[in-house]
């Protein structure tokens, strides 16, 4: 299958689990988010969520903003600081859901702000199953 034509089927996959008509099952990582530098101020792969020939992933939206979150993904995709191997790739991915639920938290950190935070974790996990599912293409 040409390059052409799993970026398609990947961008159409991610469109999926994105507007909520697919659901991809994925556990959530089993540590916590590993420690790596910041990503810089200019990036070495894309910016912002989704792969770099798409831009049809928002990084933020009524319940969330996950830019910073987004940013250090596509560093952590180009830079590879875990490797260049599926470990690699599981830790860059861990980091970014860790970030998205930091994110989550301390946008609404109030007990009262639960169903707010709720709404964010929710578009943090649904991310997060979507760069496992499909990452792949954009890691190697």
């Amino acid at each position: 299958m040409g390059f052409v034509r799993r970026a398609r089927l990947a961008m159409a996959g991610l469109t999926l689990v994105i507007g909520g008509l697919a659901v991809v099952a994925s556990a959530t990582p089993a540590s916590a988010a590993p420690e790596a530098p910041a990503a810089p101020a200019k990036l070495l792969h894309g910016d912002a969520c989704g792969p770099r020939w798409a831009s049809a992933v928002p990084d933020s939206g009524p319940f969330f903003n996950f830019h910073e979150p987004c940013h250090w993904h596509d560093w952590c995709y180009g830079a590879k600081p875990y490797g260049r191997n599926e470990i690699g790739r599981a830790r860059c991915d861990a980091g970014f859901y860790s970030r998205m639920l930091d994110s989550c938290h301390n946008r609404y950190p109030r007990w009262y702000q639960v169903a707010q935070r709720a709404a964010c974790n929710q578009v943090a996990q649904t991310y997060y199953s979507a760069v496992v599912a499909l990452g792949a293409i954009s890691f190697y």
